[in-house]
């Protein structure tokens, strides 16, 4: 994999505190990481995913979209009504 040039960093940079701010920020907490201890239990998914479904279970935003790769964070999310965009085949 190529490294990317000065411009391209800087539209990456540009690209990213674009989105930053179209994003909801959830903090790591005792009650977030023992949700995430049962999503883990429930679903098989590992300790960065749950983390993330708990996350997005927490924001309680009608509009939010989890946006993942892997499939298995996507089906459980979908399993418990949150909606989802695949990242995968993604430019």
């Amino acid at each position: 994999m190529d490294r990317i040039d000065d411009d391209q960093l800087q539209t990456a940079v540009a690209d990213f505190e674009s989105l930053h701010e179209q994003l909801d920020i959830v903090e790591v907490t005792e009650t977030l990481v023992r949700h995430a201890g049962s999503f883990a239990q429930q679903f098989p998914l590992g300790g960065y995913d749950a983390v993330h479904l708990a996350s997005a279970r927490l924001v309680h935003d009608p509009d939010m979209v989890l946006a993942a790769g892997g499939q298995n964070l996507l089906k459980a999310a979908q399993e418990l009504g949150i909606a989802t965009s695949s990242l995968q085949n993604q430019p």
